[in-house]
This record gives C-alpha cells, structure tokens and sequence, in this order.
C-alpha cells in the first residue's frame, strides 16, 4: 500500500504546477466570461 501511495505522491508532485496553471487558466476564463456578460448586460440597459 505504500508503494502505491509514494507512486501516486510522485506523480502528483511531477504534474502540480500543470494542474495549478489550468486551475488558473480556468479560473481567469470565466471571470473573463462573465465580465464579458455583464458588459453586454450593462450596455442593453443604456441604449435602451
């Protein structure tokens, strides 16, 4: 059991920085997204 347990933490450790930057990624797109959104939302509300 600790063989697999030392596998699984190496691997882990070999892709963390992988996983933080599309953890980033993808945290900065929806943000983006919905900025994006409440602009739209913000420029209906104006021209109308």
């Amino acid at each position: 059991m600790m063989a697999a347990e030392d596998i699984l933490t190496f691997h882990l450790q070999m892709l963390e920085k992988h996983i933080y930057n599309k953890g980033l990624l993808d945290a900065k797109k929806l943000i983006t997204d919905r900025f994006e959104m409440m602009g739209i939302d913000l420029d209906l509300l104006i021209t109308t």
